[in-house]
């Protein structure tokens, strides 16, 4: 089980690895505030990762909870952030957020934290995606507005293609 931050799911969905994300890890959860961010004003902006997470609710994949005891402000979040932080502190579950500010809040906090290119990565390793796939997904991440330096995309690749080929590493 796994918290779901928005921008990761928002992102996910956009390059069609949401599925696949919430089935390695069994089911996912998303708090109230970043459900009314991604689908209730998804859905009125017509935005089509909308429609998959509230299809992947109605499956049962996705649960949408509420927090029973939100954390106070989060310097630099905002209150879906906040919520994920809470729910995962609260559940005992790893953490999907790329905003770095609450990363690094949430693993002073004791949660295990994910980026969506980590998972990406762990997919990967765990031979749920191809090295192909995970190139092609990071240039889909980049070319839909997620924020990838040069220099980071290129760790990356670096990592996969050691990850998928051990016997090439240095």
């Amino acid at each position: 089980m796994v918290v779901i931050n928005a921008t990761p799911l928002i992102f996910l969905a956009r390059i069609g690895k949401l599925r696949k994300v919430v089935e390695y890890f069994g089911q996912a959860v998303i708090p109230e505030a970043v459900y009314d961010e991604v689908v209730r004003r998804g859905m009125a902006l017509g935005k089509p990762e909308a429609d998959l997470v509230e299809e992947l609710i109605s499956d049962g994949r996705v649960r949408v909870e509420k927090v029973k005891k939100a954390m106070g402000e989060v310097k630099g979040a905002h209150s879906g952030e906040a919520e994920a932080l809470s729910l995962a502190k609260e559940r005992g579950d790893a953490l999907i957020v790329d905003d770095r500010a609450a990363y690094e809040y949430a693993r002073m906090m004791g949660i295990k934290a994910l980026r969506s290119v980590r998972v990406m990565l762990n997919l990967l390793k765990d031979k749920r995606l191809t090295l192909n796939d995970l190139e092609e997904n990071l240039l889909r991440l980049s070319r839909s507005g997620f924020w990838l330096t040069a220099d980071v995309y290129a760790r990356i690749v670096e990592e996969a293609r050691v990850t998928s080929n051990p016997c090439e590493a240095p």
